[in-house]
């Protein structure tokens, strides 16, 4: 661990040596398995060593005092770590993950997040992300039905007055105004038919990479497993 130390202090780790460091811990993982089964937690002292592996720096980037590791030996080490035992594996890849999506937010969040201790970590949930969607879509769909209700109003409103007034100057301007508020209303409805319309195909795609992700399991996708030589007996 001396050597990965002395690296990471560098801001660069050859991924051999990162995956070295997870096959030492292994032994312990697989023996403490039953003992993870039983607390249903990962012992402190476990957790401790996979921080110490850089498990939780792997993905995080090299200006925050991370690893920025690719993913394919992120997911390897994962693997190899599931193999020992699958809750500390699962543990290790769903806290590991994170700072890559911390990664994806802007510098300002980043340093929120890491600039005090680049061991900070952080909880996520991707069913959060779709119901903050489907919410969001949900209001767009509430507006456009109170939009619609004040445009129907609106042209009713129109006609009564076109009915009720003659050709007048003041009886014209009014009905140039209620022909405005009718347009402004009408471009507020076409709006939120249009923000209800992307959000709806935001949530499909939102859908499809989550059933995608989750078909392709922990592995890969068939590609990804063939590239990374899911046969080897390490695996």
């Amino acid at each position: 661990m001396d050597e990965l130390a002395h690296i990471v202090t560098g801001r660069t780790v050859a991924p051999e040596v990162f995956l070295s460091g997870i096959d030492a811990l292994l032994p312990t993982i697989r023996a403490r398995s039953a003992e993870v089964e039983r607390l249903g937690r990962i012992p402190d002292d476990i957790m401790r060593d996979l921080t110490g592996a850089h498990v939780f720096r792997a993905v995080q980037p090299r200006q925050w005092g991370g690893l920025e590791l690719d993913p394919a030996t992120f997911f390897e080490g994962m693997v190899r770590i599931a193999s020992a035992c699958g809750s500390t594996g699962w543990v290790a890849s769903v806290v590991g993950i994170h700072p890559w999506q911390v990664a994806l937010f802007a510098e300002a969040a980043q340093r929120d997040v890491w600039a005090n201790n680049p061991d900070s970590r952080i909880s996520s949930s991707l069913s959060t992300l779709e119901e903050s969607r489907s919410l969001r879509l949900r209001d767009a769909e509430t507006a456009l039905r109170k939009l619609t209700r004040q445009l129907n109003t609106l042209q009713s409103q129109h006609k009564e007055t076109v009915v009720a007034h003659d050709g007048g100057a003041k009886h014209a301007a009014e009905i140039v105004e209620l022909d405005t508020r009718k347009f402004r209303v009408a471009k507020q409805v076409r709006d939120a038919e249009e923000e209800s319309e992307r959000l709806e195909g935001e949530l499909e795609s939102l859908r499809a990479e989550l059933e995608r992700v989750e078909g392709e399991g922990v592995e890969g996708s068939e590609s990804v497993r063939r590239s990374r030589g899911v046969d080897d007996p390490t695996m």
